[in-house]
């Protein structure tokens, strides 16, 4: 398993995007401490992270929707080289 060190020093297991997977985990790790058999936790885990993550996701769009840019805009925005202002 690889490990990455931050800048403050302290080591850290790397996580996927949105941190699938590390949400669950400990979300089943603390409802077996309180006895919920491992079958409900995973499921419960399962339900609660995408009640707390499709909002943020549909406020989101909705905002980048509504400001007229759209991903392959902002994509190609952040592919082109930086431009420095002469002052």
């Amino acid at each position: 398993m690889g490990y990455e060190q931050t800048l403050s020093g302290r080591l850290t297991v790397p996580n996927m995007p949105a941190n699938v997977g590390s949400y669950q985990f400990f979300t089943v790790l603390g409802l077996t401490l309180f006895g919920v058999d491992k079958t409900s936790a995973t499921g419960f885990s399962l339900v609660v992270f995408t009640l707390l993550t499709l909002p943020q996701l549909l406020i989101g769009f909705l905002a980048l929707s509504r400001s007229g840019m759209s991903l392959a805009a902002i994509r190609d925005e952040l592919q082109q080289p930086e431009r420095r202002a002469d002052l």
